[in-house]
């Protein structure tokens, strides 16, 4: 059991690679291909659609192949989209490498997700989701300490590469274990599923957009999920035109804001036992405001970029997990998936739009668009507990 976990560990670790690393190589890959800085945008896009038709077709994947067999072809896939962004000769190859890249992470994402949900506590969700931040730092540290050297941003993407290669051969010996764990541990998850009798709403027999507050949750997502996209795509080529800082220093510092978010969400996983889901959220929104406005400061970036991530690190898995307490537990409507997918739309637009105001009015308008989302989230996340109070108390 611990060998599997570790397993699933090791591979969600490969998840943090796509958030991160193109962000952070985006810089120098514009620099060496002369390409307008909103392009960067561009290749996040298509990664997201990718992960967005993906996610819908998930069970049918599953049902067909098998959960574990899903999540080994789904690093395979990524490890062929990680080679072609390394071989990459022009503009229209890290287009067309970012399909396969989502594609793969969306598949292993889900399946991930799903299988621990189903098969494990809470405490093990949490901390599954930390390693993803530790991919996430990984990635621009493997970048920084390459794109200076010959083969420059290229061989951070070969490293990748066979990182990715060699998760997959564990997902090959992990094949047999997966039936066996399903098995196993089909009664850990006991106490979670009783919490559903304390749920006082179940909206669960609605389609998702016909559910109160739906439509402020649904917005926290995709003003959050947006949010950490700009930061992760745009932060490094902030760093570059206004800080002045080159590149390799650029893709280290980007990875503090990884590093806050996987330390936040290993130690949200033990206080959330003493707070409550709504004290988390906000906190951790407020936090992230304040560090909107440390990037203002003359202060090193390291700062409010770390700042920015423990503030980020908490609030994704604490809106997931508080959905059934809004929503209900899950029906024939899954207001989970539907409020993912809506996350997942706002990272597509956000991202190049973002990218697109600071190429054409200055990237000093860098820390304030991440303010002005950040106040737009604190406010439709206090409209939806507005609304689920008065549904509450009416």
């Amino acid at each position: 059991q611990i060998i599997f976990l570790i397993i699933i560990y090791v591979s969600f670790i490969s998840l943090g690679f796509g958030s991160s690393l193109i962000g952070v190589a985006w810089p120098s890959i514009q620099a060496e291909m002369g390409l307008p800085v909103s392009y960067g945008g561009y290749i996040s896009t298509i990664r997201t659609l990718a992960v967005i038709v993906v996610c819908y077709l998930l069970s049918k994947l599953v049902s067909r192949f098998g959960i574990g067999k899903v999540g080994l072809y789904a690093c395979i896939i990524m490890t062929v989209a990680w080679l072609g962004f390394a071989l990459a000769p022009s503009y229209i190859w890290l287009l067309l490498s970012a399909i396969p890249l989502g594609l793969g992470a969306g598949a292993l994402d889900s399946a991930l997700n799903d299988f621990m949900a189903q098969n494990y506590s809470s405490r093990y969700l949490n901390w599954l989701h930390s390693f993803w931040g530790l991919g996430a730092v990984i990635g621009p540290l493997i970048m920084s300490g390459t794109v200076a050297k010959p083969g420059g941003w290229r061989t951070a993407f070969f490293i990748i590469t066979g990182i990715e290669a060699f998760i997959s051969i564990l997902l090959v010996f992990a094949l047999p274990m997966w039936n066996k764990v399903i098995h196993k541990e089909k009664n850990i998850n006991n106490n979670d599923r009783k919490l559903q009798d304390d749920f006082p709403l179940d909206y669960s027999h609605l389609h998702p957009l016909k559910m109160p507050g739906m439509v402020w949750s649904a917005a926290c997502f995709f003003l959050y999920t947006g949010v950490e996209t700009c930061i992760a795509m745009w932060s490094a080529t902030w760093l570059v035109i206004i800080r002045g800082l080159n590149d390799a220093e650029a893709s280290g510092l980007v990875s503090t804001y990884f590093l806050g978010i996987m330390f936040a969400r290993m130690i949200s996983g033990v206080v959330s036992v003493r707070v409550t889901n709504k004290q988390l959220l906000t906190f951790g929104q407020f936090l992230l405001i304040i560090g909107a406005f440390l990037l203002f400061l003359p202060i090193p970036a390291a700062v409010p970029l770390l700042v920015m991530g423990i503030a980020s690190g908490p609030i994704m898995p604490t809106m997931i997990h508080e959905s059934p307490r809004r929503f209900g537990p899950i029906g024939k409507s899954n207001p989970v998936g539907f409020q993912m997918g809506t996350g997942f739309v706002g990272s597509t637009l956000l991202a190049p739009i973002f990218g697109k105001i600071c190429a054409v009015l200055g990237f000093n308008w860098y820390p304030i668009l991440i303010l002005i989302l950040s106040l737009i989230l604190l406010f439709s996340n206090g409209m939806l507990n507005r609304s689920i109070k008065n549904i509450q108390t009416a």
